[in-house]
């Protein structure tokens, strides 16, 4: 039997557009037009409705792009809609409200603190036959999302997602919640659930692995016996990374997941520098496997931020409460924290897409899409086979683009038409710091600020038109 326990921080979206939101309620307060970018349309309708104590069908929205939600801005009230409606109710004109970045802070939501309670038996042949998982934590669904708490019978699918372990072949398994009523503002972060559940797990079972003298990919092929999609990402990860070799002076981390279908494995390579107690990632690697692929490209570069988002979780960021409130933090602190992913992002990334015969591992028909290519900012894109059964010979076109080498490689004849990829893997590599180019402003929707004050230059003009009351 082996025991521990595992802590994860308060953390920060750190999304790269702050808040922000343009509403025009008309003078009776009858009617209003929002201009704002969410994850949920209905929820902001809703949300200015209530406020404004009207019906959702006098509630014009205009969704914008949003320059990164990752679950702050999926709230069921929708706080910084509200505010632009109530300040455009009072002045009886168009406002645009942005948030600041110390105001997202210090009034965010965060990831909860969470304590997760590890158990695990084995039996004589090594097999773990019995595991718990005990998470305490505060509330996140009943404060995120009421509406759906209540409607899946007061639980916090939030805050528990990933711990169930499906996929895992463990005869006897527990996961159970002791819940938080803190007061703490909190919402789901990236991933929900499955980000610290995941951890936890996957950590225990490296723990348990070191304790009892097992090796941790072979006791993770032991559990996925039965899952073999789950079981061939692994073998993909470990041969990427050429698992085996000694590294001197380093160490890998191991690490496997099935979200909700998509069978992900990953190898980070890492050092400790003893005198400073800071950790180092050198390389990491991921193999996934999501199934269909309908949009391909989409599929890596989700992939390509999960990871930099994750190494800024595990490394760098952290929401400390003091007195009741958000620790004081100072702006170029808070810049530093906002852009913490960015710069540990790995510079080289290798995607490798094997272009299937139709069918995936687990036998289901994958319909043709076509790849396009991505531009990368101070990042390298690859593209290669996978080692699914039907390799192909691949060749290799170049192209450059704002200084970034972008590398396809496609079975011959199929550069328009590639069936879509069982499996995706990323390989990413960190590269000095002097050959990072910076990402050009040009795209406004990064930059919320830039692009509401052209809406609200164009509610101006409007206005001098005479148009309607709604506008003015």
């Amino acid at each position: 039997m082996y025991e521990s326990e595992f802590v994860c921080d308060y953390s920060y979206h750190a999304q790269m557009e702050p808040l922000n939101s343009v509403a025009s309620v008309s003078p009776a307060g009858d009617a209003c037009e929002i201009w704002c970018g969410t994850q949920s349309q209905t929820m902001a309708v809703a949300a200015v409705a209530k406020a404004l104590g009207i019906p959702v069908e006098k509630v014009k929205l205009n969704l914008t792009l949003l320059g990164g939600g990752f679950g702050r801005r999926g709230h069921r009230d929708e706080e910084f809609v509200v505010d632009s409606v109530l300040l455009s109710k009072e002045v009886k004109r168009p406002v645009k409200v942005l948030w600041t970045r110390e105001d997202d802070v210090h009034n965010g939501r965060f990831r909860p603190l969470s304590v997760h309670f590890m158990r695990a038996g084995l039996d004589s042949s090594n097999r773990i036959v019995a595991w718990q998982h005990r998470v305490a934590c505060d509330e996140v669904t009943a404060f995120q999302d009421p509406v759906r708490y209540k409607g899946g019978g007061e639980k916090d699918f939030l805050a528990m997602a990933g711990s169930e372990l499906r996929t895992y072949d463990i005869p006897n398994r527990l996961a159970e919640q002791l819940p938080q009523e803190t007061g703490i503002r909190t919402s789901s972060l990236r991933g929900i659930g499955f980000g610290p559940n995941k951890f936890a797990t996957e950590a225990f079972l490296d723990e348990v692995a070191a304790k009892h003298g097992l090796d941790p990919v072979e006791l993770r092929l032991q559990l996925l016996k039965n899952t073999p999609r789950g079981q061939a990402v692994i073998r993909a990860a470990v041969e990427m990374s050429d698992y085996r070799r000694k590294r001197p002076g380093r160490g890998l981390g191991f690490s496997f997941i099935d979200y909700a279908g998509t069978m992900v494995a990953a190898v980070a390579e890492v050092s400790i520098d003893k005198t400073r107690g800071k950790v180092n990632v050198h390389d990491f690697w991921l193999a996934l496997d999501p199934g269909i692929a309908v949009q391909p490209d989409n599929v890596v570069a989700q992939t390509e931020s999960s990871i930099v988002y994750g190494l800024g979780l595990a490394l760098t960021e952290r929401i400390t409460i003091k007195d009741g409130a958000v620790a004081a933090v100072e702006h170029s602190r808070l810049r530093r924290a906002a852009h913490a992913r960015h710069s540990r992002a790995a510079r080289q990334a290798d995607v490798h897409a094997e272009p299937s015969d139709g069918r995936g591992a687990d036998g289901d028909a994958h319909r043709g899409t076509r790849h396009r290519e991505r531009r990368l900012r101070g990042e390298r894109c690859a593209r290669a086979p996978h080692t699914f059964p039907a390799r192909a010979r691949a060749r290799r076109d170049g192209l450059s683009a704002h200084g970034c080498t972008l590398r396809r490689r496609v079975a011959p004849g199929r550069e328009r038409a590639l069936a879509s990829p069982t499996a995706v893997i990323v390989l990413l590599r960190h590269a000095p710091s002097a050959a990072r180019a910076r990402p050009k402003r040009g795209n406004c929707s990064l930059f919320g600020g830039r692009r509401v004050e052209r809406l609200v230059g164009h509610l101006q003009k409007k206005q001098n038109r005479n148009l309607p009351p709604l506008v003015r």
